[in-house]
C-alpha cells in the first residue's frame, strides 16, 4: 500500500478530538509538499543533465566512429568506449606524426629509394641501420685512406733516410722494401759497432795481462786485427800467463828446496865440525863447553832477580816452575836479544 493511500485512509479516521491537530497536520503537509516540489525539480535537472551528458558523450563517439549507433548502454560503458576510441585516435595522430618525421629523416638522409612501406618501429630501426652501415662504410672507407696516407708519408719519409745514409734504392719500392733495407743497414751498424766494442773490450783484456805479466813473454794485440783474432789472442795470453806462474811457482819452489838443502848441509857440516872438536877436545882432556851459555846466564839472572825481589814466587808457580818459567821468559825474546853482550845476563860479574 503507498503512503498516499495509507493517509487517505488515515483521514477518514480523524474525529472530533483530532480537530485541534489537523491545522498542524496541513502545515506538515505544506511543508511536505513544498519540499518534495524542491526534490522533484533536482530529479528533473539531474535527469535532463543526465541525459545532455549521454547526448553529449555519444556526439563525441560518433564523431570519431560515424557508424556507432545508441543501442541505450549505461553511461559508464560510452565513457569507457570514448576513452579508448580518444586513446586510439591520439595514437593514431602520434603515428601519423611520427611517419611524417620518419619520411622526413629518409629524405634528409638521402637514402636510396623510396621510403619503404612498414610500420613505424620497424621503418625507424631500418632508417637507424641503413646510417649506421653507412657511417661504418665511411669510417672504413676514412681509415683505409688514412691508412694510405700514413703509408705514402711512411714511404716518403724512409726514402729520403735512405739518400740521406747513401743507400740506393729504387724510387718505386714499397714501403716493405724500403724498411728491409734499412733493417739491412740497422743491422750492419749493430753489427759493427758490435765488432768495435769486442774489439775494445779484448784490447784491453789483452793489455791489461800484458801490463799485470810484463816478463811473460806475451806478444802485443796487433793491429788491425779482428775481434775473433784478438779473442783467441786473449785466451792465448791467459794461458801463457797461467804457465809463466807455474813455471815461477815452480822456480821458487826448487829455490826454497835448494835452500832447505843447504842449510841442511850447513847443519850437517856443524854438527860434524862440533862432533870432531868435541872429540878432540876430549881426547886433549879439556872440558866441553856448555851446550848454552847464553841461556844458563838467564836462568842465573832471573835467580838473582828472583832474590833480590824483583820477580814474583807467584808468576813462577803459575808457569809451573822455576825451569818452565825460565823457558818461557826466553822464549819472548829475539835471538839477538838473547845473545846481545849489552844484556845484563851477558855481562861478566865482577
Amino acid at each position: 500500500m503507498s503512503t498516499i493511500a495509507t493517509i487517505r485512509d488515515t483521514i477518514q479516521l480523524l474525529t472530533l478530538e483530532d480537530l485541534d491537530q489537523i491545522p498542524i497536520l496541513l502545515e506538515a503537509l505544506k511543508v511536505k509538499h513544498s519540499t518534495l516540489k524542491k526534490d522533484a525539480t533536482k530529479v528533473s535537472k539531474t535527469e535532463t543533465a543526465n541525459r545532455n551528458k549521454r547526448k553529449t558523450l555519444i556526439g563525441k563517439i560518433q564523431a570519431i566512429q560515424p557508424d556507432f549507433s545508441d543501442d541505450g548502454q549505461p553511461f559508464e560503458a560510452l565513457d569507457v568506449l570514448y576513452q579508448d576510441l580518444k586513446s586510439a585516435k591520439e595514437t593514431l595522430a602520434k603515428e601519423n606524426k611520427r611517419r611524417e618525421r620518419l619520411e622526413k629523416k629518409w629524405k634528409d638522409s638521402d637514402l636510396e629509394g623510396d621510403c619503404p612501406d612498414m610500420n613505424n618501429d620497424a621503418l625507424d630501426a631500418h632508417i637507424r641501420d641503413l646510417i649506421d652501415a653507412r657511417k661504418k662504410a665511411k669510417a672504413t672507407l676514412d681509415k683505409e685512406q688514412n691508412s694510405r696516407k700514413k703509408t705514402d708519408k711512411k714511404r716518403n719519409d724512409l726514402a729520403h733516410k735512405l739518400t740521406a745514409l747513401d743507400i740506393p734504392h729504387n724510387p718505386n719500392s714499397t714501403l716493405e722494401e724500403l724498411q728491409t733495407l734499412h733493417t739491412n743497414h740497422l743491422d750492419c751498424e749493430k753489427a759493427l759497432k758490435k765488432e768495435n766494442d769486442n774489439i775494445a773490450k779484448f784490447k784491453r783484456q789483452l793489455e791489461a795481462i800484458i801490463h799485470a805479466n810484463p816478463d811473460a813473454g806475451i806478444p802485443p794485440p796487433p793491429q788491425g786485427a779482428s775481434s775473433q783474432t784478438l779473442e783467441l789472442a786473449v785466451l792465448h795470453a791467459r794461458q801463457t800467463r797461467e804457465n809463466y806462474r807455474k813455471q815461477q811457482a815452480a822456480d821458487k819452489k826448487a829455490e826454497r828446496d835448494q835452500e832447505r838443502a843447504d842449510k841442511k848441509q850447513a847443519a850437517d857440516l856443524k854438527k860434524s865440525q862440533e862432533k870432531a872438536e868435541k872429540k878432540i877436545a876430549k881426547q886433549a882432556g879439556l872440558k866441553s863447553t856448555q851446550k848454552n851459555a847464553y841461556f844458563a846466564r838467564f836462568a842465573t839472572f832471573l835467580n838473582t832477580q828472583l832474590e833480590a825481589g824483583h820477580l814474583k814466587q807467584s808468576d813462577i808457580d803459575e808457569a809451573g816452575g822455576k825451569r818452565e818459567y825460565n823457558k818461557i821468559e826466553w822464549a819472548k825474546l829475539h835471538d839477538d836479544q838473547k845473545k846481545n853482550p849489552n844484556a845484563p845476563w851477558n855481562i861478566p860479574s865482577v
